[in-house]
């Protein structure tokens, strides 16, 4: 079993994980945004003390790789979308290279 100082060292990074994901999703502070404080109080919650213990100790861990999880996957999404999303009619040639094709040669 992990100690206690190491599963807050994992912890520390995972958050720092999500937080450098919103980072670069959002416009403004990620100390100020809603998400930001749902992570926060969900830490605090799951925090191991002298007093109690949390309901699993990779329960945090396992929340947080699924939180950031789903982000990166969000992220990834949006780029996809823009990338093939129909801005406007394409042509052949450029429908073929977008997706990775070489037409043959015209004559």
């Amino acid at each position: 079993m992990a100690s206690s100082n190491q599963l807050r060292n994992e912890t520390l990074c995972l958050v720092r994980s999500i937080c450098r994901t919103l980072r670069t999703q959002m416009k403004g502070k990620v100390s100020e945004s809603p998400m930001f404080e749902v992570i926060r109080q969900t830490v605090r919650q799951n925090k191991v003390t002298d007093q109690r213990i949390c309901r699993a100790p990779n329960e945090l861990r396992y929340l947080g790789e699924t939180y950031r999880t789903y982000l990166d996957s969000g992220e990834k999404y949006r780029q996809l979308l823009n990338k093939y999303y129909g801005k406007s009619e394409r042509s052949v040639e450029q429908t073929a290279e977008m997706m990775g094709f070489k037409l043959p040669e015209k004559h």
